[in-house]
């Protein structure tokens, strides 16, 4: 197979992925002008998502986000995480801050403390199983109830999750943009009516939907078909607009990063009074130094805790000290004991 040709920094692999034609709306066929448009950013979404160049790398984060109202607490304060991760396809191990002043959170307890002296918290995540670590009895929990920290997801700031999706705070890991616009995909139904234009160095998409809102998507050519914005109305007044945004750079090998992202919704009827908010701002993108399997290992990970850390496996039934040599004293460690057993942290999955 030729290597892709490259036009302004957009890849064309339309021909070769199979990929003709757009969603039609009723009465309507695309024009030539809106099919090639259509084949060009579709290409370049599917071409990110399996792209080898992001599928592992390091990068530092810093997260603000404003969760929405809700019956127990009607003004809730915003959460912010500030750390590292790092990720090798499926996997990813976060080394963050956070703080969240509220009873209920994203991160569970209350994280009330200033965040530069806010305790370090680690975290290791593979969709099959989870190794989260309780600094308050130095535990590492090993699970594969993975949908317990499904809050966590806001961390996901890896490029599969995050840079080429239509991303929500929770849990995060929504549609990615090639199957928002997709031919027969599942989000365009029979009924809605599409468009494909560019302006100037934009490819907008816009989707009028059968109920009566609207989704534009705007696709940049500077930025090799990544979207930089998109917007959905809604119908009727007791709906909520969303919005998303993203601003695109370049690293040392002129391959795209994103540098920050932004996600807000409204209160319904307001395109100014927030309902939730998110935004993510990422740093010392590092795509080309290798991630080796070991770096995102449980044994990584525990070389990052203290020595004397327990572990407690819930898929193994087991429940231990990896480190050798480590022999706390016996009243602390039946202390211990209890906490993890009144957590309900022995219940074998």
């Amino acid at each position: 197979m030729s290597h892709p040709m490259i036009l302004r920094g957009v890849v064309l692999l339309a021909p070769w992925l199979g990929l003709s034609g757009l969603a039609r709306g009723e009465g309507r066929e695309p024009s030539p002008i809106e099919d090639e448009l259509y084949q060009l950013i579709m290409a370049a979404q599917v071409l990110n998502l399996e792209s080898p160049d992001y599928q592992e790398g390091r990068l530092d984060f810093d997260i603000e986000y404003q969760p929405p109202p809700a019956p127990h607490n009607l003004n809730p304060q915003p959460v912010r995480a500030r750390g590292k991760t790092i990720w090798k396809g499926e996997t990813s191990l976060w080394v963050y801050r956070a703080q969240a002043p509220d009873e209920r959170n994203v991160f569970g307890s209350p994280l009330v403390e200033a965040l530069e002296s806010a305790p370090t918290q680690y975290f290791l995540f593979d969709r099959k199983q989870t190794y989260a670590y309780n600094h308050k009895t130095n535990t590492l929990h090993r699970s594969r109830r993975v949908s317990e920290y499904h809050s966590l997801h806001v961390l996901n700031v890896n490029p599969h999750d995050l840079w080429f999706r239509c991303r929500s705070p929770v849990p995060s890991s929504g549609r990615s943009w090639a199957e928002m616009i997709a031919r027969g995909g599942p989000v365009i139904g029979p009924g809605d009516r599409v468009s494909i234009a560019r302006e100037g160095g934009h490819i907008r998409h816009t989707r009028e939907i059968a109920d009566g809102g609207t989704s534009t998507i705007t696709f940049s050519l500077q930025w090799d078909g990544n979207v930089v914005h998109s917007r959905y109305s809604g119908a009727n007044r007791d709906e909520r607009d969303v919005e998303r945004s993203y601003e695109w750079g370049r690293d040392e090998d002129g391959l795209c990063i994103l540098k920050r992202y932004e996600f807000k919704e409204f209160e319904p009827g307001s395109d100014t009074k927030l309902h939730q908010s998110l935004s993510i701002t990422l740093d010392s993108v590092d795509l080309r130094r290798p991630v080796s399997a070991g770096d995102v290992s449980p044994r990584s990970l525990i070389a990052m805790l203290p020595r004397d850390v327990f572990i407690n496996d819930r898929i193994a039934g087991k429940r231990y000290f990896p480190n050798p040599g480590v022999k706390p004293p016996r009243i602390e460690f039946d202390r211990l004991a209890e906490i993890v057993a009144g957590e309900g942290f022995l219940v074998k999955d």
